[in-house]
């Protein structure tokens, strides 16, 4: 997973919802079976981890129009975005990626 597809993944699901596909959810799978579902004001990650995100994303910068809605351990880790700065919001769901699906965090 890189930003550009993450920023592909944002446009997409702003563009639909703005054509008047509100629920529209666009998703994304890795070859492991780690997954991002990103939707015009949402983005939700697999949180393969049992400590709270607090700890495990600890350092990684949370943009400004970016705030925790709700996580479950071994479950999902989702976001509120704004789609303000989607190259921003790229960087930080790639930073929360590589943290969460990393075999050595």
């Amino acid at each position: 997973m890189d930003e550009e597809l993450v920023a592909a993944l944002v446009d997409e699901a702003v563009t639909r919802a703005a054509g008047g596909e509100h629920d529209a959810v666009v998703s994304w799978t890795s070859a492991e079976g780690h997954w991002l579902q990103v939707a015009w004001d949402t983005v939700n990650l697999a949180y393969p981890r049992r400590q709270p995100p607090d700890v495990v994303l600890a350092g990684i910068t949370l943009p400004e129009y970016v705030e925790l809605r709700e996580w479950a351990a071994d479950s999902h880790v989702t976001f509120d975005h704004g789609a303000h700065d989607t190259a921003a919001l790229a960087d930080f769901v790639v930073a929360c990626g590589e943290r969460l699906w990393s075999p050595t965090a």
